[in-house]
């Protein structure tokens, strides 16, 4: 069974990927985050919100969304633990960004102004080195999903969800899935139980 705490884990991740992280830049982190925290459900950000935060998901799971041309509310994007987002278009911007950011389990976040991560990321390679990790994951994930989209048939698209991403398969339920991959859950649950039967080891 894991003990850890999320801050725990989120260190834990920071020295796996950094292995000289120098007290100074740890402190200077430490001083300026804040951990909050999120029912199930609970609103993050409202597209209208001025939110000039980067959080890094330590656990739980976040949704954003946003609306496409003909109305309908669409998840844009997924973050799990060791994930981030940001409140600004990006890190270097303090320009509003006009997405919902949901809650969708008990999650919990350490925040940073936009500010303040670019003067720690100026300032620590410690820092630097984190953030660039996390944007390799981001983007890692966006190229998976783009791949996604591009398949026709639905079937193909979940197998290849569970291919290519099965750590998000793992860690996420029917529904967030369901969101993510554009499609009905009562679909979703019929894809899972056919490719579980095509599958069977």
């Amino acid at each position: 069974m894991n003990t850890l705490f999320p801050a725990d884990l989120f260190d834990c991740f920071w020295e796996r990927h950094c292995t000289a992280i120098r007290p100074v830049a740890r402190a200077h982190l430490v001083a300026r985050q804040r951990i909050v925290r999120y029912r199930h459900d609970e609103l993050i950000k409202a597209p209208v919100d001025h939110f000039p935060y980067l959080c890094i998901v330590l656990g739980g799971a976040v949704g954003g969304y946003q609306y496409n041309r003909g109305g309908r509310r669409s998840m844009r994007e997924l973050s799990l633990p060791m994930d981030f987002f940001t409140g600004t278009e990006h890190t270097f911007t303090d320009r509003k960004r006009t997405v919902e950011f949901v809650a969708l389990r008990p999650t919990t976040l350490l925040q940073l102004t936009v500010s303040d991560a670019r003067e720690a990321q100026a300032l620590f390679y410690e820092v630097s080195e984190l953030f660039h990790v996390l944007k390799q994951r981001k983007i890692l994930r966006l190229r998976k999903l783009v791949e996604l989209y591009q398949e026709d048939g639905y079937y193909e698209r979940y197998a290849l969800f569970r291919e290519s991403l099965p750590d998000v398969a793992a860690a996420t339920t029917n529904r967030i899935q369901a969101e993510l991959l554009h499609m009905s859950l009562g679909h979703l649950k019929k894809l899972k139980k056919r490719y579980l039967r095509e599958n069977k080891k």
